[in-house]
């Protein structure tokens, strides 16, 4: 074949979902009685073992092997379970637990 010049742009991939935390404890908040934290690697092999790939939910799966960072800062939250508190009372912690949070107040 004959020698051709290529221009290929190249960049960085930012992966949305961290791979390891790096000495890092796992973030989390607690309101009412509900458990915030944001989505990891680590988070997913805890929950639910070595084969996460398979195991955990497709949606939770996709974000941590195919998502990108559209902006510096940018992370999966989910709703990680539900403590037993009087403002989470009749919400089913089964239902619910390990759901992405979408929006807070309306805003994405």
């Amino acid at each position: 074949g004959a020698e051709r010049q290529v221009r290929l742009p190249l960049g960085c991939h930012h992966p949305l979902v961290p791979l390891h935390l790096h000495e890092e404890r796992p973030s989390y908040v607690v309101c009412g009685g509900a458990v915030f934290t944001a989505l990891s690697q680590p988070y997913l092999q805890h929950e639910w073992g070595k084969a996460w790939e398979r195991r955990a939910p497709v949606s939770l799966v996709a974000k941590a092997l195919n998502g990108s960072k559209a902006q510096r800062g940018e992370q999966v939250v989910l709703l990680s379970q539900l403590l037993g508190h009087e403002c989470v009372r009749g919400y089913d912690s089964a239902l619910l637990a390990n759901s992405m949070v979408r929006a807070l107040n309306g805003v994405p």
